[in-house]
């Protein structure tokens, strides 16, 4: 009896395992949608086998949750997913270079889908160029050759909205970031952009003292972004605070259709709120950014783990209380 009691909890242990597998669609190798990627798999290791899908960005990850069966959580860029709601004809037409078979019905049938998890971090946009060029300010690009981050990542999208509200063009090239850097160095290019979370693995690496970052504000792109500042010394090869802008990662899904996938996702989503204290500890410095109590606007929540998320929002709200009340009696 004993045996098949034990053989029976065996069973449904590797049943319950077998379950709870949840896709994470992030971004490239070593940037920092992957890297915050991994640390969630590390850590929910035990209870949620996550797997990891690399990408080339932000619209590459838009791309496959229209074109494709995605099941589980993607990591995007505000802006991008703002540009596709708000501007829904230039929308199309972007995603029509990538894919000839996209439709209007396509990509409503996307946009009414989509559902948010959890905002994440902001992810700052580098401008960088050589230490000693004539490249002050953002205007100062007019006409030069200027990399715009890999064809389907979000700093390609990110650079046409800045250079439009800008009114500049540039000869542009989308090298990945790797690539690019090596150019601007040898002087084959004139400015690098990119966007992602501070510090960004492909620069902090880098230990070459040619580089610099400009400070982009100014007035005229006043209300369409977040002002932010890289501080001093993110990078070896930066001596001085950056004065820039930044948009925020976001956590979505598609509306889930099967309940095995729903019961995946609230078991990710419980596991994953559990553990964000060890993240914002031990994890990638962006982990102290993220809020869950900050919700996603004008973006329904994933039916699946919104009880979870209130129910932590509430509980956490409640021990924030108390602690105040013990603090300051």
């Amino acid at each position: 009896m004993r045996i098949i009691i034990l053989l029976l909890l065996l069973s449904l242990t590797v049943f319950a395992n077998e379950n709870f597998k949840v896709n994470l669609l992030s971004g490239l190798k070593g940037g920092t949608y992957y890297q915050i990627s991994q640390e969630i798999k590390d850590n929910l290791k035990d209870v949620v086998d996550v797997n990891i899908e690399s990408s080339q960005g932000a619209i590459d990850n838009m791309l496959s949750m229209i074109s494709k069966d995605i099941s589980g959580f993607v990591i995007l860029q505000e802006d991008v997913l703002n540009y596709f709601f708000i501007n829904k004809r230039s929308a199309l037409q972007l995603v029509k270079k990538f894919d000839e078979k996209a439709s209007p019905e396509k990509m409503e049938h996307f946009l009414s889908s989509i559902r948010g998890f959890i905002p994440l971090y902001s992810e700052e946009i580098h401008i960088i160029v050589q230490k000693g060029s004539d490249i002050k300010t953002i205007k100062n690009l007019q006409g030069k050759k200027v990399n715009l981050g890999a064809e389907k990542s979000g700093t390609r999208l990110t650079s046409a909205i800045l250079f439009n509200i800008a009114g500049i063009t540039v000869e542009k090239s989308h090298f990945e970031d790797s690539k690019a850097i090596e150019l601007l160095i040898k002087g084959d290019l004139d400015a690098v952009v990119l966007v992602g979370g501070v510090p960004l693995e492909s620069l902090k690496n880098i230990s070459d003292d040619k580089l610099k970052l400009i400070s982009i504000q100014d007035d005229v792109f006043k209300g369409y972004y977040t002002n932010a500042t890289i501080p001093a010394g993110r990078y070896g090869w930066q001596k001085e605070d950056v004065l820039t802008y930044s948009t925020r990662a976001l956590m979505v899904s598609k509306k889930t259709d099967t309940s095995l996938v729903c019961a995946s996702k609230k078991r990710f989503a419980e596991e994953l709120l559990k553990k964000m204290e060890t993240l914002k500890s031990y994890g990638h410095k962006k982990w102290e950014q993220v809020n869950p109590k900050a919700l996603i606007k004008d973006l329904p929540l994933e039916e699946c783990v919104e009880p979870i998320l209130k129910k932590w929002v509430e509980d956490n709200t409640k021990m924030e209380r108390a602690s105040e009340n013990t603090t300051n009696p």
